[in-house]
């Protein structure tokens, strides 16, 4: 995909993690199957998957705040929660599989790029999802 973010989205983004506009990007742009969509408007990116359309990431800016909901794990959601003062239950999403990132710049970028990787994982169709778990041998590649 070509653009991920709208650019002032991505300024905010970076800045809250200390990474130049092109870093993030190419962050985002490593996402296999990756496409921007904004059916609530343009203040509100959702990035999809290309071939089942499922969400990965929901990117806004709420209270001065670039916000990002991702999907996890039940058991990553809680301690994202108790680990990180950044991440909160995912707004106006399951809580239980969705937590929302704020960027208030208490993360550091490794841990987000892992759970945005991680969100694009859980969300890919199955058979991607199957192939990314099983270990590479000679009859699956």
């Amino acid at each position: 995909f070509a653009v991920v973010l709208t650019r002032g989205d991505v300024r905010h983004i970076a800045q809250d993690w200390n990474l130049s506009d092109d870093e993030l990007e190419t962050v985002m742009q490593r996402l296999d199957d990756a496409f921007e969509d904004f059916p609530f408007g343009d203040d509100v990116s959702v990035m999809r998957h290309e071939s089942n359309r499922k969400m990965f990431a929901l990117i806004c800016i709420h209270d001065g705040l670039v916000c990002m909901n991702l999907k996890a794990e039940p058991q990553d959601v809680l301690r994202y929660i108790e680990e990180y003062s950044a991440v909160v239950p995912g707004w106006h999403m399951n809580k239980k599989y969705w937590v929302t990132v704020l960027f208030d710049g208490s993360m550091d970028a490794e841990t987000v790029q892992e759970m945005i990787a991680n969100s694009h994982r859980l969300t890919a169709p199955k058979q991607a999802r199957d192939r990314k778990k099983r270990p590479c041998t000679d009859s699956n590649v």
